[in-house]
């Protein structure tokens, strides 16, 4: 039990160092930043592995559905908006918790 105690903090602190260092990045690019066109799909399939990993959850429980979707923007904020947003849904989506996350491009 204490192995596994201080294996979860340590993915815990790995977890703030990485948000420190993301918001770090941001600030030293506080001047306007170019944009690049980046696929909202794999920004998503990559944050759903990622949480799925990092919380040593299931494969089935996040679920994305998104057709190919081309967004201009920074792909660091992107990243961190979210893998945030993925990550609150598996801590507070029940247990065990269930994950679906859809996205439609608007005509």
């Amino acid at each position: 039990d204490f192995h596994r105690f201080m294996l979860e903090d340590v993915e815990r602190l790995d977890q703030l160092i990485n948000h420190l260092l993301d918001a770090a990045r941001i600030e030293r690019d506080s001047k306007p930043a170019e944009t690049e066109t980046l696929r909202l799909d794999e920004i998503l399939r990559h944050g759903a592995i990622a949480a799925t990993a990092r919380y040593a959850a299931s494969a089935d429980t996040i679920t994305v559905e998104c057709a190919p979707i081309s967004l201009k923007s920074r792909a660091i904020e992107l990243d961190i908006l979210f893998r945030n947003l993925i990550d609150n849904a598996v801590k507070y989506g029940g247990e065990p918790p269930i994950v679906k996350v859809i996205a439609t491009a608007l005509a």
